[in-house]
């Protein structure tokens, strides 16, 4: 059954939940047309997690938004998680939904999981979207040791603090120019509840992911993104995606963090649609947009 003629496509907006031995995934419908594509976000985040580019995909896609387990209306077992985990939990989703094949969008930790699914099911995803994300190392550039940091921090005592951590998500001309997105980003967190186990978890499976399987092994279509001030996972790995990648290319923004399609929502919604309607080239944003360099498809 292929994701465009799949024959259970509402009620759009209900909460369904797939099995993945014994761990429940919640995942959520959107849009009533056009391709499949399945968003799977980062830490502390979940379906709720990609405001203005979601609203602008489900105009023109059907969007299939899951939790990773530990977030949200997910499951949140005792961890820590493994990258491998979470992929396995996005196939259960596929496998609950019916959906043989589809685009695939992940975000930061998100995009490791879209990637290693990439790597052990390559049938299942027709195009690939990483957002601020890394294969980890050897294949990656190594996290910044602040960010290395603050995921293996003991925070069983003192969690870190949400408005900290989504200020530094942000570029720095972000935080001073758009107070409200800060605000915004806080009430998004509090709509999806987490443990401090389950965040620790989470972090564990970012912190520790390496991709074992080559990049050049991997030959499913991949736009790369980053922010250009990204301060959380290092922009190299962007680039280090689109050339190791046979069939990939890589796109920076700016002005624009880790949470860059929080801050770009339109420009980079308009180029994930090019990029996953097949067209052969993402083209440069207006001026005006200040997006950064493309790395062509070769």
């Amino acid at each position: 059954m292929s994701g465009a003629e799949h024959q259970d496509d509402g009620p759009v907006g209900r909460v369904r939940r797939a099995d993945n031995a014994g761990v429940s995934i919640a995942y959520e419908l959107r849009g009533d047309r056009g391709p499949w594509t399945l968003l799977v976000h980062g830490l502390g985040y979940g379906r709720l997690g990609w405001g203005a580019f979601a609203d602008r995909l489900a105009v023109r896609r059907r969007l299939v938004l899951v939790d990773n387990r530990g977030i949200g209306a997910s499951d949140q077992p005792v961890g820590p998680y493994r990258v491998e985990d979470l992929a396995d939990d996005v196939r259960a989703v596929l496998d609950h939904f019916g959906l043989d094949r589809c685009d695939v969008i992940g975000a930061s930790l998100g995009g490791m999981v879209a990637l290693q699914l990439a790597a052990d099911q390559p049938s299942r995803v027709k195009r690939l979207v990483l957002i601020a994300s890394t294969p980890g190392e050897p294949q990656g550039a190594p996290l910044p040791g602040a960010t290395t940091a603050l995921l293996r921090r003991d925070h069983r005592r003192v969690p870190p603090s949400p408005r900290r951590l989504i200020e530094g998500a942000l570029a720095p001309e972000t935080v001073r120019r758009r107070p409200g997105l800060v605000d915004r980003l806080l009430e998004v967190r509090a709509a999806q509840p987490q443990t401090v186990a389950a965040w620790r978890a989470q972090a564990a499976a970012s912190v520790s992911f390496s991709l074992r399987a080559p990049l050049a092994s991997i030959e499913v279509p991949t736009l790369a993104v980053a922010g250009l001030a990204d301060a959380v996972i290092d922009p190299m790995n962007t680039m280090r995606l689109a050339f190791a990648m046979p069939r990939a290319r890589a796109l920076y923004v700016s002005p624009a963090g880790h949470l860059c399609f929080w801050e770009q929502p339109e420009l980079l919604a308009d180029a994930t649609e090019r990029f996953c309607d097949g067209e052969g080239t993402v083209h440069r944003a207006p001026a005006a947009s200040r997006s950064g360099a493309e790395v062509p498809e070769r």
